[in-house]
């Protein structure tokens, strides 16, 4: 028997906003809706997405189902485009438990 294995990401709000310049933030079981960070730029969601894919095998981005958004931008005109860990995103444990109804 083959075995189907998955990542869900549940973005946050999606922005038209320019992608690469935040730091993509996750959480579980709809925690970031208690927080600021409730949007997230929709190529900032393809790329958590392109991540999840060459992370499966070696860090833990399958079998994971996350709810994803990301920091604001910083107010500094001169700021560098953010730089995400994706080995440290991708290691930190947990995964969405929604009860069933």
């Amino acid at each position: 028997m083959k075995r189907c294995f998955f990542t869900i990401v549940h973005a946050g709000t999606l922005t038209d906003e320019p992608g690469g310049r935040r730091e993509i933030v996750w959480d579980v079981d709809d925690a970031l809706l208690r927080t600021n960070f409730k949007r997230i730029p929709k190529e900032d969601a393809a790329e958590v997405l392109v991540q999840a894919l060459l992370h499966k095998d070696l860090m833990g981005a399958q079998g994971k189902s996350i709810d994803v958004a990301s920091r604001p931008e910083p107010s500094s005109s001169s700021a560098k485009p953010y730089k995400n860990d994706w080995v440290r995103f991708w290691s930190i444990s947990g995964s969405c438990t929604y009860p069933g109804k």
